[in-house]
């Protein structure tokens, strides 16, 4: 039983560690360019700076997400 114990114990770790992956940032402007890039980070990490890029300067947007 203390094995058993031990072992969930273990596994729900490993669940709750970030791993780094790779993540595809997707960038759409409004003159439909698409701009595709990747990076390894956390999803979390990814997201953010993925959106970090989207910009919007009088009239001319870019749109950036995370798409997995």
């Amino acid at each position: 039983m203390k094995k058993l114990i031990t072992l969930m114990v273990v596994l729900a770790a490993f669940s709750f560690a970030s791993c780094k992956k790779e993540h595809e940032c997707v960038c759409v402007s409004s003159l439909g360019t698409e701009v595709t890039t990747s990076m390894k980070a956390t999803k979390k990490k990814a997201k953010n700076a993925c959106e970090a890029k989207s910009e919007d300067a009088g009239g001319y947007t870019v749109t950036c997400k995370i798409m997995d």
